[in-house]
């Protein structure tokens, strides 16, 4: 049930604990012995063992859009993390702590610029690598700096869990998403390999959630040093395919008490996928933040981030059909043979058995660039996305009905 917080890794006072990847390429803490001096600090600070409770008395619920259209075009939403990020940089002269790229590796690190936040800026997919985040929280915190931490709703409670005992602790801000889990680093890395190879050219980045064919029709474009990009192909689509599929997901993520709607942060944000059926006017294809509101530090913030944003409250739509009494998600039942396939194969035999190129997969491919040059995109976009999730959360509930197996 490990998340990989990595919380007990940075409280360890003899560096006894490291973070080793095991063979779905995940990481998990591994205690040296001969280090260890059994003060508990590690256990202490787990928030599996014992969750970090917040004392929220109401949470309000808003949908957000960036008045900047260039940071909301860079956003996989409506860019309320970079106005928020702006804030803390410009305003409080804090520290920005967000998922970026290190080459291609998808790593949490720290900032100061605000040059650097469109690289935190968008979707990621994988867990990413946290190293000594916490730690130099903690000591910034201890220094009177204000710092910002976004990540998954495991990484802020283990954050949080971290930091409970320090004087400064008021200072931390805390965003955590509205999260369907996290796909394995080491399978990622296979994909980016086997791209490298295919295409003879290194990958530059990868942008998971594009927004070229709108907010409505979400488009992984992969950007190589020499050749410009691919997108709306098997190749570029296939990691993620395998994500959604429920196999290359860590374990603790099918039954998570984090992904509840009762969060340990300051916001909550992600996609608003209904923002047609609750906020019309928002609903212009070029994205919206969906943001929960909790606690009184970041209902002080939102009121002096209004004038950056335009922003309308709701009352529902917002909850995400993984929330809540949703939370656990079905383990796949061949999720074992998935994993030694991995170890096993080639990345192009992994998909080829999990993920099939079949004739339904090449006709969008093919159907769907030609779509996005025509006048009615949008509609169209639009209806076929209310279709998928529609269909998505039948899926869902069916797994639910079914059980946790």
């Amino acid at each position: 049930m490990c998340t990989g917080c990595s919380a007990c890794y940075s409280i360890c006072p003899k560096s006894a604990i490291e973070m080793k990847t095991d063979e779905e390429g995940f990481q998990y803490p591994e205690i040296v012995g001969s280090k260890c001096i059994e003060c508990n600090l590690c256990s202490k600070v787990c928030p599996q063992i014992e969750p970090f409770v917040a004392l929220h008395n109401s949470t309000n619920k808003y949908a957000i859009q960036s008045t900047d259209e260039q940071l909301r075009a860079l956003s996989t939403a409506g860019g309320f993390f970079s106005v928020l990020a702006d804030y803390v940089i410009s305003d409080c002269n804090g520290v920005v702590f967000g998922a970026g790229f290190d080459g291609v590796d998808i790593v949490h690190k720290g900032t100061e610029h605000k040059d650097d936040i469109p690289d935190m800026c968008g979707s990621k997919y994988v867990q990413s690598y946290l190293g000594d985040v916490f730690s130099h929280i903690n000591d910034l915190l201890s220094q009177g700096r204000c710092c910002l931490f976004v990540g998954t709703p495991c990484q802020v409670n283990g954050l949080k869990k971290l930091v409970q005992n320090n004087k400064n602790e008021h200072l931390l801000i805390t965003t955590d998403l509205i999260c369907y889990g996290v796909s394995s680093p080491g399978i990622y890395k296979k994909w980016i390999n086997f791209l490298q190879k295919k295409y003879k050219d290194n990958v530059r980045r990868v942008v998971f959630r594009d927004k070229s064919y709108g907010y409505s029709a979400p488009n992984t474009r992969i950007y190589f040093q020499e050749r410009k990009h691919i997108e709306q192909n098997y190749d570029s689509k296939s990691m993620l395919r395998m994500f959604f599929a429920g196999y290359n997901m860590r374990p603790s993520c099918y039954d998570c008490e984090f992904r509840s709607l009762v969060r340990a942060s300051d916001f909550t944000i992600g996609d608003f996928h209904s923002v047609g059926d609750q906020v019309p006017g928002f609903d212009d294809e070029l994205g919206t933040t969906a943001v929960w509101v909790h606690s009184e530090y970041g209902k002080e913030i939102f009121e002096l981030l209004k004038q950056k944003i335009r922003w309308e409250p709701v009352e529902s739509g917002l909850s995400s059909s993984i929330s809540g009494s949703n939370k656990i998600l079905k383990i796949p039942k061949n999720r074992e043979e998935f994993f030694l396939d991995v170890k096993n194969c080639t990345y192009e035999q992994l998909t080829s058995k999990w993920v099939k190129n079949n004739l339904k997969s090449r006709i969008v491919n093919l159907v769907k660039p030609v779509i996005n040059k025509l006048p009615l995109k949008k509609h169209v976009f639009k209806l076929v996305k209310k279709y998928k999730q529609k269909k998505y959360e039948k899926r869902v509930r069916k797994a639910n009905e079914g059980g946790h197996s």
